[in-house]
């Protein structure tokens, strides 16, 4: 069973609906922070404690359905704990406080779908809102399912975004078993190339050309916005760019899992921590590196590949960009620039990038106990030595890329560019 978020528009929304939305959101975000209260007043983060000393008050005091004063209060512990956990990591960290746009949780029994409506419960017994969905082709198969009774739902949330409002509705659904056949793809992120994935037979990249010149162009205009003093404009266009990063998130974590299963193969990934440590490049480079999404890409990958019936596992980073894949020599010298890596000790040649892709396949091969023969590194197709150009992301054209560069002989490899 596997959880997936729907995200659907409302429509229709009328003033009187939009306000009592409106309404219910305060009381909501009042109660998430009556309980953000009980829990530094009470010393606890215990669920079954804030129940007893605290669901009476709140029943009392909010106008909302018991399941949505529950799910005021998980929210209130998921963001205290976030909050102990930094500060245990020495980190810099606020007390949390919630203002009334906070995303309003909405308790599985306080909500149903009925055909392309949604049946809200509001604080009074059998008394709702309904409220017509939006819904598109992708989304029509999963809602018609719950609809039907097909498919289970669970906990969600309604959003504010303007005068907009949005249903985050989760879902379940039944997935394959992980298939593995001993094959095992390794995938290394980084900034020129978004992510370059090897495996036997296949080798791709997705540039990161367009994204680093639409981020550019975000952070230029809210520079801009900023001396202008503009803050509500700075705010909205992170929301804007935050929202259009996940999507091409969406986009790659399904492309990448989609390849994988095709293969029947294990994905390898680099564990998250490390990442922004390995690369080191400009200031503003480094910046971007930052600000990049590579903890949600990883996340989304996690969360879709039960979905393909993928299996991951996640390698130390270390070194991946200075050992040879080929021989296992690593030096620091052996990456002469960020594209190329020549090594020292066999003179093996290859684009950094898929180097580093192979190494950790290796390294996931091994975790598994596979042999190093059928691991990432790259099985070439009978009676050739060029792999087809892989078009699989955006719209940008397919690069030709020397990837190798063995007795003089070049090699195409797909790359795929990230597009705006």
């Amino acid at each position: 069973m596997s959880a997936r978020v729907l995200k659907l528009k409302l429509r229709m929304v009328n003033r009187g609906k939009a306000s009592r939305l409106l309404a219910m959101q305060r009381e909501y975000a009042a109660c998430a922070q009556f309980h953000l209260e009980g829990i530094q007043r009470l010393q606890t983060t215990n669920a079954t404690a804030l129940h007893r000393e605290l669901y009476l008050p709140a029943k009392e005091r909010f106008a909302l359905p018991v399941v949505n004063l529950q799910r005021a209060r998980d929210k209130a512990i998921e963001t205290f704990r976030s909050y102990l956990a930094r500060k245990a990591k020495g980190k810099r960290a606020s007390v949390p406080q919630f203002g009334p746009g906070l995303p309003m949780g909405v308790g599985q029994r306080a909500l149903a779908i009925v055909g392309r409506t949604l049946r809200l419960s509001t604080e009074k017994t059998r008394e709702y809102l309904w409220l017509p969905l939006d819904v598109d082709e992708r989304h029509a198969p999963f809602v018609d399912a719950v609809a039907a009774g097909i498919m289970k739902y669970g906990a969600s949330e309604l959003h504010r975004r303007g005068k907009d409002w949005y249903l985050h509705l989760t879902v379940y659904e039944d997935v394959p078993n992980t298939v593995e056949n001993g094959v095992v793809f390794g995938l290394d992120l980084g900034v020129a190339n978004t992510a370059v994935m090897s495996g036997p037979g296949l080798v791709k990249f997705w540039s990161g050309q367009a994204v680093r010149h639409t981020r550019n162009r975000y952070s230029a205009r809210r520079t801009s916005l900023q001396k202008a003093k503009l803050m509500g404009e700075v705010k909205r266009s992170k929301g804007k760019e935050s929202r259009w990063m996940r999507n091409l998130n969406h986009q790659l974590s399904c492309q990448i899992l989609k390849e994988v299963a095709q293969h029947g193969g294990t994905l390898a990934i680099e564990k998250l921590l490390g990442i922004r440590d390995r690369v080191k490049l400009t200031r503003k480079v480094n910046g971007m590196v930052h600000n990049w999404a590579f903890g949600e890409l990883i996340a989304l990958l996690h969360q879709k590949a039960p979905r393909y019936g993928v299996r991951i596992v996640e390698v130390d980073p270390r070194h991946t960009s200075q050992g040879c894949s080929k021989c296992g020599h690593t030096a620091k010298g052996n990456r002469l620039r960020q594209d190329r890596f020549k090594c020292r000790a066999c003179g093996y040649e290859v684009h950094a990038d898929l180097n580093a892709a192979r190494n950790i396949a290796n390294r996931g091969a091994l975790m598994l106990g596979y042999m190093s023969g059928i691991t990432g590194g790259l099985t070439l197709p009978e009676g050739g030595n060029t792999l087809p150009v892989n078009r699989g992301f955006g719209d940008g054209q397919a690069l030709d890329i020397e990837a190798e560069a063995l007795s003089g002989d070049r090699q195409s490899h797909g790359a795929t560019s990230l597009s705006s």
